[in-house]
């Protein structure tokens, strides 16, 4: 079993910690061991939440405790996200954050520093950035998990918000410069669950040189609980999973 500390419990946070510990049975499978989340960091207490045993004070209890593996760092903003994680990483724990303020602050430090403490390191990204903020933390990471939502450039105008071309581009770039690439592709009915789509996605895959795999993602409502901490509406609400 993989012991878990969430730092924060805010709306990430607490969506995190209830994906988490309600959706083990599906998890579990996909990870090879069971997830337990054993500590949740805030200053604040939280009298009849289902989770309230589990929240401590002191960071240094989840730092200084050699069960907790992977620290999920929920808190938001630079600090004292930075100082926290920084630590997890100097304790050998493996750190895990969705937080753009703190990577863009300090993203190459965080992997610099997990690889000197023997961490693998790994970027999840849909690669809609300027090049530079690729290649500069391509030297401190394993693998990257690039995400290739939609091969048709208009329809992923409609449902991103943004054109492809810059991700592509930056795709072909990364594997020509030799990192270990993981292509993620979501699979939504009746968006993208197209035969033009998978078509598409093998040839891409097949133009590089170090794509190692190509994890065909099944749709799944977890996001669910994201939107209702966030007061939005799910558009997907018809959808099952598969």
């Amino acid at each position: 079993m993989v012991q878990v500390a969430v730092l924060g419990y805010g709306t990430v946070g607490s969506g995190v910690v209830e994906v988490l510990e309600e959706n083990k049975a599906k998890i579990t499978p996909r990870a090879g061991e069971e997830l337990n989340v054993k500590y949740i960091l805030d200053l604040r207490e939280f009298p009849g939440d289902p989770y309230e045993n589990k929240v401590v004070h002191d960071v240094n209890v989840i730092l200084e405790d050699p069960e907790v593996q992977v620290v999920c760092e929920t808190m938001g903003g630079v600090e004292p996200a930075f100082t926290f994680s920084k630590k997890a990483l100097m304790a050998g724990k493996s750190v895990c954050t969705s937080n753009k303020e703190l990577v863009a602050a300090h993203g190459p430090e965080l992997l610099k520093l997990a690889k000197e403490n023997g961490l693998h390191t790994c970027i999840e990204t849909c690669g809609y950035t300027d090049w530079n903020n690729i290649l500069k933390i391509s030297n401190y990471c394993d693998l990257f998990l690039y995400d290739i939502k939609l091969t048709d450039t208009n329809l992923h105008k409609k449902y991103t918000g943004v054109h492809n071309e810059l991700i592509i581009e930056n795709l072909k770039k990364l594997d020509a410069i030799g990192k270990k690439i993981i292509l993620r592709c979501p699979i939504i009915p009746t968006i993208n669950d197209t035969e033009e789509h998978f078509t598409k996605i093998a040839e891409i895959a097949n133009s590089l040189k170090n794509v190692t795999e190509i994890n065909i993602l099944p749709y799944h409502s977890l996001g669910k609980t994201k939107y209702k901490n966030l007061g939005k509406e799910y558009s997907l609400e018809s959808l099952d999973n598969p």
